[in-house]
């Protein structure tokens, strides 16, 4: 699956108050009308353990110049300082300030799907940021970016 290039993403909901957020790269569309969305979520996550109680979340689609952000979400700077960040409030669950696009979703429904949840949610909100950026991209076990 490591062959197949995908773009990076950072998953936010709130539970119980606070917000959590996670990257993903398993992140497509499903349908135009309506307008659905799918993500899948590990059950090893720390979400995962909440993932019945979600009932919205936000997608922020990073930019080329946001990997340590997505590392970070990842969970790969156990060692290094949180870089800085900002949550946006937004329909469904926050985005992350300076993603180049985001969707605030309703959980529609969670399936399960080996060793992940499938989650599946219908868009109400959607944020495109002013300026054209390159997309944080993933490819072969590495983040890449674009090439004209």
């Amino acid at each position: 699956m490591g062959q197949f290039a995908t773009g990076v993403c950072v998953v936010t909901t709130e539970v119980g108050g606070d917000v959590r957020a996670l990257t993903v790269n398993s992140f497509t569309s499903v349908s135009l009308n309506p307008l659905l969305v799918l993500w899948c979520l590990d059950k090893r996550t720390k979400l995962a353990e909440h993932v019945h109680e979600l009932t919205g979340y936000g997608i922020s689609v990073l930019a080329a110049d946001q990997q340590v952000l997505s590392s970070y979400f990842a969970g790969q700077l156990k060692e290094q300082a949180a870089p800085t960040y900002v949550f946006e409030p937004m329909v469904g669950g926050p985005r992350l300030a300076g993603a180049i696009a985001a969707l605030g979703c309703r959980l529609e429904r969670v399936d399960e799907g080996g060793d992940h949840w499938i989650l599946l949610g219908r868009v109400e909100a959607m944020f495109l940021a002013d300026e054209p950026r390159d997309p944080l991209i993933w490819f072969g076990g590495k983040y890449r970016g674009l090439r004209p």
